[in-house]
């Protein structure tokens, strides 16, 4: 579970060519060939937002006093030069958002922020601009927003019918669909036999005895491409192993992007 653990153990499997599975833990000092990470490369982390936000795009990053620290210092830095900014304040108008906007690009504001109450009142700001716009008649005028991974559980009086008007996206390193047939029936299982809903760590277990399991008993030699070419159905998503290196650890690079769609809908790319 934990890298302090897995010393004595890699040393018995790399005698033995007996692959290990760290299912949670980002592994940084251990290093072997017979090594996998399921948590996925921090270094890749935003790939998938990069391919969202490429083309002729008109992006508008939302920095706060509780900014999104991930975000400020490793999604800012790739950003188009083009990108524009907006400091947010109680006293900015949605008027004064809508000075922002492109009527012939698709407009992206990425909100940098940590804080419920702030990303609250920043949406519904939002929320009244495209309205206001919608009232004027330019209801084709493209808007979404990028926000992260924590919005999800944020547990007060957010809206979240916003995330779905305002076309949130953010990256997770995890993401279940419990209206998915697969994922309500293990969430049955697991409340007969437990008495509890399954959290990630159960359904990222779950999923890690699947994946390798059926890996290790599927013909052929290559193991690695056994796990990125697996077709076998998972609860949260899929996962592809790559190595730095000859003799190096397998990581996983892949990030779910989880994009919230005006018709109400919640899609995983």
């Amino acid at each position: 579970m934990y890298e302090d653990g897995l010393r004595p153990v890699l040393k018995y499997a790399e005698r033995n060519r007996v692959p290990v599975v760290s299912p949670l833990a980002t592994v940084k000092d251990e290093r072997s060939p017979v090594l996998y990470q399921m948590a996925p490369s921090q270094q890749t982390k935003y790939v998938k937002l990069l391919e969202m936000l490429s083309g002729d795009k008109n992006i508008i990053y939302v920095s706060t006093a509780k900014p999104d620290t991930d975000m400020d210092e490793n999604l800012r830095p790739l950003l188009p030069s083009a990108t524009s900014t907006v400091t947010y304040s109680k006293q900015l108008t949605a008027n004064a958002l809508s000075q922002k906007l492109n009527r012939s690009k698709d407009n992206i504001f990425i909100i940098s922020c940590d804080d419920e109450f702030t990303v609250d009142e920043i949406l519904a700001k939002l929320s009244s601009m495209q309205n206001n716009i919608v009232a004027r008649g330019a209801a084709g005028l493209s808007i979404s927003i990028v926000g992260n991974s924590r919005w999800a559980r944020f547990r007060g009086n957010m809206d979240r019918d916003l995330y779905f008007k305002l076309k949130l996206c953010y990256v997770a390193s995890t993401h279940s669909d419990r209206s998915d047939g697969r994922v309500k029936s293990f969430d049955t299982n697991y409340i007969k036999a437990y008495e509890a809903l399954p959290s990630q760590y159960a359904y990222r277990g779950y999923d890690a005895a699947k994946l390798f399991v059926s890996a290790a008993r599927t013909p052929g030699m290559n193991f690695t491409n056994k796990l990125n070419t697996s077709e076998t159905p998972l609860l949260q998503m899929k996962y592809h192993f790559v190595s730095e290196g000859r003799g190096d650890t397998f990581v996983n690079d892949n990030w779910a992007l989880v994009c919230y769609g005006s018709d109400y809908t919640i899609e995983v790319r």
